[in-house]
């Protein structure tokens, strides 16, 4: 799975939509399209923010979920197996 994509599955997870991440990372709508599509890689300035605005960077960076992530996605797997 490539950066882009996982970008594009941390912000849907998050509920955010693109516009969202552009004004709460200070980025144009343009570079995130880029960043999504896998054009162009994030830099580590757009990454700080994002971490702000509670997206798992490392998953981001290399595919693998940090373990407060994956706490907390095991968490909502289990509620909603309640289901």
């Amino acid at each position: 799975m490539e950066i882009g994509v996982r970008l594009r599955e941390e912000r849907t997870r998050l509920g955010y939509s693109q516009a969202d991440i552009c004004g709460s990372c200070g980025i144009s709508k343009r570079s995130y399209i880029h960043y999504e599509s896998g054009d162009r890689s994030p830099d580590a300035e757009f990454l700080g923010a994002a971490s702000k605005i509670g997206m798992d960077i490392q998953f981001i960076v290399i595919g693998i979920r940090s373990a407060n992530f994956q706490s907390k996605r095991h968490d909502e797997e289990k509620l909603l197996s309640l289901f």
